[in-house]
């Protein structure tokens, strides 16, 4: 079968063109001319140069294919503007020249994220089927996307994704709190516990895949995480059981992420890469609940998360360190 992957040189992409080539698929990668494509480098798959922001250097790789998994996002950006620019306007992109030049096509996976969907209510797993209410504009512009996607249902088959925070080998976002652990110190946010959906990226790719194979996942949403959920203090303790550190607990007020976040965007133009921090990432980080009911996944499509939270943490540790990021 012939796949392609938009933004498949990064940290998902990247494990899903493995994967799909593993299982014998001929993958096809969208990337940019500026790509850093080290996580490509000797797979036996096709490069594609375009940008999903300009529609007819899609056609041709999006012609070819009889499964298309969109991933190609923008997660951090310094300008507002670029989320939606990307995230909606790049996938409505992608979805016209899809219908225009492969109606055939046998399957179309957006792959979205639960801040589409937004936090959940305290005690409460978010479903596929309760009221989206992103809080930033990285969230705002996936669910954009996703009703653009909804838009073309009538001319496409089209499954959309929700990952929760994705972690694993090559990851970055999560490597910074390592980093912090690694220094003995354990920062948690604000005073009461704070409940996340986590999935590691082998069981990312896993329901990815099921959905674009499943022939009663056209027009569905499904939300995709680990076997468990878990509190910030319990994965926190994971990650420095990991590192075999004994780190000091430093809770930190919320006023405290707010002025870290203004400073974090007030720098942000001296250095070359996007801040990990910024004030529309902190409005995220102080909602206290981020999980989500994968229920659906697990009876529609077979999905079955396999890594644990201590085996996936190990595994992760392990690589930061085999590759010199810890």
């Amino acid at each position: 079968m012939k796949v392609l992957v938009t933004g498949s040189n990064g940290f998902l992409g990247s494990h899903l063109v493995e994967e799909l080539l593993r299982r014998g698929h001929r993958v096809t990668g969208l990337v940019r001319k500026t790509s850093d494509l080290r996580w490509l480098e000797g797979l036996d798959m096709d490069l594609a140069y375009g940008e999903i922001s300009d529609s007819p250097s899609l056609a041709e790789p999006a012609k070819e294919a009889d499964v298309v998994y969109h991933l190609a996002a923008v997660t951090k950006a310094r300008q507002r503007e670029t989320y939606y620019r990307v995230n909606h306007q790049g996938t409505r992109n992608l979805l016209e020249v899809c219908a225009r030049f492969n109606p055939s096509l046998e399957k179309f996976v957006l792959v979205s994220s639960l801040a589409a969907a937004g936090p959940s209510p305290e005690g409460k797993l978010l479903g596929d089927t309760d009221p989206c209410q992103p809080v930033s504009d990285y969230g705002r512009s996936k669910l954009m996307a996703e009703q653009a996607a909804g838009e073309y249902q009538g001319r496409l088959p089209i499954t959309v994704v929700r990952p929760p925070a994705v972690y694993g080998p090559r990851d970055r976002d999560f490597l910074a709190y390592f980093r912090i652990l690694k220094k003995r110190l354990r920062p948690l946010l604000g005073f009461g516990e704070r409940q996340l959906s986590i999935c590691h990226v082998r069981d990312a790719v896993q329901g990815i895949i099921l959905a674009a194979e499943s022939e009663k996942s056209s027009g569905q949403i499904y939300f995709l995480a680990g076997a468990e959920d878990c509190s910030w203090d319990e994965l926190t303790r994971t990650m420095a059981a990991a590192l075999a550190v004994r780190a000091l607990t430093v809770r930190v007020p919320l006023f405290a992420l707010h002025v870290a976040a203004f400073f974090s965007e007030l720098f942000a133009p001296f250095s070359r890469e996007e801040p990990v921090l910024d004030r529309r990432k902190a409005r995220e980080w102080s909602h206290r609940c981020w999980t989500c009911d994968w229920s659906r996944a697990r009876d529609e499509l077979g999905y079955r998360p396999t890594v644990s939270l201590q085996e996936g943490i190990r595994g992760t540790v392990g690589w930061y360190r085999e590759v010199g990021w810890l």
